[in-house]
């Protein structure tokens, strides 16, 4: 799987946004921040997109995230509509394969550091129907609903 880092930017606004997608076309993709979204729909999804690295492992693409991340400032700059700096899975952990892990809502936590802790404690299923990895938390709330009302629907123990 081929992990893309990308920096959108706004041709109206110039503000930008620090993101990652594994899409093909990068391009397609236009972002999942909050307060990026709400600027795109205040003002348009007029934006540039610049390629600034792309890997196959995840480790190594995460560890680039993190530094171009913090290099930027992308959470304390004004230029930025990042609220998180970028791991390489968005906001949430990612399993060893980059795979998102879906937990409760990073607002039911004080910090980022208490969400990881959070993350490292818990119990961990898989979907059987998408393969989502996620806390037992997550599977009863709406977030999961789709893969819920299958009638093949299981959760499946998950061994980090």
């Amino acid at each position: 799987m081929k992990y893309k880092l990308m920096v959108k930017t706004h041709l109206i606004t110039n503000l930008k946004y620090l993101c990652v997608t594994t899409k093909k076309d990068h391009h397609e993709y236009k972002g999942s921040g909050k307060s990026w979204r709400r600027h795109l729909q205040e003002n348009g999804s007029a934006i540039k997109t610049e390629l600034i690295y792309e890997s196959n492992n995840w480790e190594e693409f995460s560890n680039v995230c993190i530094k171009k991340s913090v290099e930027f400032d992308v959470v304390n700059s004004t230029e930025w509509a990042n609220e998180v700096i970028e791991r390489g899975g968005g906001e949430y952990p990612v399993d060893n394969n980059g795979k998102r892990i879906v937990t409760i809502k990073k607002s039911s936590f004080s910090s980022e550091e208490e969400m990881l802790e959070f993350c490292k404690n818990s119990k961990w299923f898989e979907c059987s129907i998408c393969k989502s990895i996620m806390t037992e938390n997550a599977f009863y709330g709406t977030i999961h609903r789709k893969c819920k009302a299958n009638a093949d629907f299981q959760m499946i123990p998950y061994n980090k």
